[in-house]
């Protein structure tokens, strides 16, 4: 049999990383074919180019003694070739119970987390995985079937960040085939996992029963779902790049886009940027919130909010879609009640500070604007306070005498477009009678009389 010393489908990492040739490497090394005939091809890359390769293998204690004979196989692969061999052993049986995880997640999160640790403890920035061309269409059935955007079509990612460096993929273009005469024409042996039989689990059903099925519609299926995950690939990025110059161009610099942007964008470039910026306040997006956060800026009705969960709303105030972790509807709201006198009464629960002047003096305060940055005044009548005044938050049902009519603080903040935030916190003054004013909104009938005492809220935002 010709001895072979490439496989089609393998790329060099160097192209892959855009880093040197020389950058160490570590090998996820399973002893599966795959992972061998990975190894096999980076010794000999690494003969070439002098890049120092490391090898590293996970025993998820889930097989007994054929998982104690891969570990053991392994470390014999890492010895023959002279290279360093890091082996962890766990058992993930377990952790997966403590963790609430299926055993194929924790397996994956244990394995990753062990790579990682490695990386960053011998500066090693390129870890390499022997992902191939068959698990990829595995892959891209698997998403199809749970209803993925264009985004899962993609199918497993050739690179991508990870830890400090990079997680290479270089058989991601080689079939099961391609790999499996590989080591037969060199020689290579290798182990096989009992558990890939398992039919229990997804993957290995579309493996043993519908990717046969497709090779057989047509024998080339493989290589087909691999250039449509190349043209999808191409095709997402540019829609990302897109949605990205749109929320550029478009975001104000206290982070909400407004409305128009959105509903005169193309929906595909809207839905985009929506998901780009629910990406920045959630580990996953889900197609579900990402149509109803885009839903409810195309409805654009005023002060209409969406819980996310975790503690993040979408919400439109001002013509604007906003996200936030911080809205009062997340956090607990400021709680506070102080007594005002004449002088400097700070409010440190709500970061502001109010001045009461009984003789308006002419100082501009400049002290406390350079402080505070910020200011609105308020001048009422002594005559009209009942029995001294304090300052607190706003709570539920209050009201206000306002033009004539007891009106509701809540829908009155809303008319005047106060930031959600700002609700939450702002220092509202009453008396015994109830409400006196509410800076920005409003000031109870009838206060303002001579207007001897005046009122300065000083803010910094």
């Amino acid at each position: 049999m010709k001895r072979v010393t490439a496989l089609t489908g393998f790329t060099p990492p160097h192209l892959l990383s855009g880093m040197s040739e020389s950058t160490p490497i570590l090998v996820a090394l399973s002893g599966g074919a795959d992972s061998v005939a990975l190894l096999s091809l980076l010794v000999a890359y690494a003969e070439k180019t002098g890049a120092p390769l490391s090898v590293a293998h996970v025993n998820h204690k889930l097989r007994g003694a054929d998982a104690d004979a891969d570990a053991a196989f392994c470390r014999a692969i890492a010895e023959t070739h002279r290279l360093p061999f890091y082996l962890l052993e766990t058992d993930v049986r377990r952790l997966a119970g403590e963790n609430h995880r299926g055993i194929e997640e924790q397996a994956r999160l244990v394995r990753y987390e062990f790579f990682a640790s490695l990386m960053e403890e011998h500066t090693i920035p390129l870890l390499v995985t022997a992902h191939h061309a068959d698990d990829n269409a595995e892959t891209l059935l698997l998403h199809i079937t749970r209803g993925s955007g264009l985004h899962g079509l993609r199918g497993i990612a050739p690179v991508r960040p990870f830890a400090s460096g990079q997680l290479l993929r270089p058989l991601l273009s080689a079939t099961k085939a391609d790999i499996l005469t590989y080591c037969a024409q060199k020689g290579l042996t290798y182990v096989t996992d009992k558990t890939n039989e398992d039919v229990d689990y997804a993957r290995n059903r579309i493996r043993h029963s519908v990717m046969p099925e497709l090779c057989r519609i047509n024998p080339a299926a493989v290589d087909s779902m691999t250039r449509l995950c190349r043209t999808v690939s191409r095709d997402d990025d540019f829609i990302t790049d897109c949605a990205d110059r749109l929320l550029a161009d478009h975001r104000t610099t206290d982070g909400a886009l407004p409305l128009t942007a959105l509903q005169s964008a193309h929906p595909a470039l809207a839905t985009r940027a929506v998901a780009r910026l629910l990406s920045s306040l959630v580990d996953e997006t889900s197609a579900v919130h990402i149509e109803s956060v885009l839903k409810l800026a195309m409805d654009g009705t005023p002060h209409s909010s969406l819980d996310l969960g975790g503690g993040v709303r979408a919400y439109i105030e001002k013509d604007c879609l906003w996200l936030s972790d911080t809205s009062p509807d997340a956090v607990s709201p400021v709680d506070f009640h102080h007594s005002l006198h004449e002088g400097e009464n700070p409010i440190p629960e709500a970061g502001m500070l109010i001045l009461v002047e009984h003789q308006p003096s002419r100082k501009n305060h400049e002290a406390l604007k350079n402080i505070y940055k910020k200011a609105t005044t308020t001048r009422i009548s002594s005559a009209t306070i009942y029995d001294g005044f304090i300052v607190r938050p706003r709570r539920a049902g209050d009201v206000i005498l306002t033009h004539g009519m007891h009106k509701k603080v809540k829908k009155l903040m809303c008319d005047r477009g106060l930031p959600l935030a700002l609700r939450a916190r702002l220092p509202i003054v009453c008396d015994e009678n109830g409400i006196l004013w509410i800076p920005f909104v409003a000031q109870r009938d009838s206060t303002v009389g001579d207007g001897n005492i005046k009122i300065t809220l000083f803010y910094n935002d």
